[in-house]
């Protein structure tokens, strides 16, 4: 009895993988044996791509069972003496115990993002899931648990950022990046505060007639040090943060108030984050904005971003 207690406090209940717990005190013991005999370990994040929109289109229970189902894949891809464990939520964390050349890391790195590939058949449902991994390597990227677990999961935000469904391997420009990257989300707090935005008119032209039909609002950060910062740098990071809600509900309000005030044969044309998009929100705020505007449903056009 006593030692199912004990298997059951180092073990995740829901998939039956190792737990943080078990992690961090396995993590400590080999990162102190690997530096008595001279040998490299490694550590590998993995985060699943979306998964908060799976648990809120499809409901916790479809959730979990893909969490089970991803365990069982991952379980598949790891030798005899690694680690497997989960973290919380869609976290895992892989530690390799055994020595391995760094072509062998970046193969079982590939490996892992390519079983968490392919769809999963959960409640008559067809899930499409992927994932992104981060890998540190000790003794070179941390010779301690926390330092080697912070170098991976940098290497894991920079997988997400390179597109996600991909993997990285840690590397000093990463802290710097992510310092940056830190800096511009709270920058971008305060310039929705002070709506330091503005909008661009990109016109829409009727190619047979050569006819302006409408305009594109195509949004610009007016930074106040950096001067006018382009959407493909700040709109990832809003994308993440979830900044993107109000900033473009700003961009749609903005574009009605002026669309209104042309006239009533051009169409406005506003894009919308997929984040924003699957919000249960967005059709109040569309419905809402057009009659604080007063602008007509029929000039409205909504484009979601690639």
């Amino acid at each position: 009895l006593q030692s199912l207690m004990q298997e059951k406090a180092i073990r995740d209940a829901l998939t039956g993988l190792y737990n943080r717990r078990y992690l961090d005190e396995m993590l400590e013991r080999e990162l102190a044996r690997a530096k008595r005999e001279g040998y490299p370990l490694s550590v590998a994040m993995l985060d699943l791509d979306h998964f908060k929109n799976i648990n809120d289109t499809l409901g916790h229970g479809v959730g979990d069972q893909l969490l089970r189902v991803v365990a069982k894949r991952l379980k598949s891809c790891v030798r005899e003496g690694d680690l497997l464990a989960r973290l919380g939520g869609d976290e895992f964390a892989l530690l390799s115990l055994l020595a391995m050349t760094d072509d062998e890391a970046h193969a079982l790195a590939a490996r892992l993002v390519a079983a968490l590939s392919e769809p999963v058949q959960l409640d008559g449902v067809m899930v499409e899931v992927s994932t992104s991994v981060g890998v540190a390597l000790a003794p070179k990227d941390g010779q301690d648990p926390q330092a080697l677990l912070q170098c991976a999961d940098l290497a894991l935000y920079a997988a997400k950022a390179a597109g996600r469904n991909t993997y990285r391997f840690f590397s000093p420009e990463m802290g710097e990046s992510t310092r940056a990257r830190a800096k511009l989300q709270q920058e971008l707090g305060q310039a929705l505060a002070s709506e330091q935005f503005t909008l661009r008119y990109q016109p829409q032209i009727n190619l047979q007639t050569g006819e302006v039909k409408g305009f594109e609002a195509l949004v610009r950060w007016q930074h106040s040090e950096r001067g006018l910062i382009g959407p493909a740098e700040f709109i990832p990071v809003a994308e993440e943060t979830g900044q993107i809600v109000p900033l473009g509900t700003w961009v749609l309000r903005k574009a009605c108030r002026e669309a209104v005030t042309w006239p009533s044969h051009l169409r406005i044309a506003v894009n919308l984050s997929a984040v924003q998009f699957r919000s249960s929100s967005v059709v109040d705020i569309v419905d809402e904005i057009l009659a604080e505007t007063g602008l007509a449903a029929e000039r409205l056009e909504l484009e979601i971003t690639e």
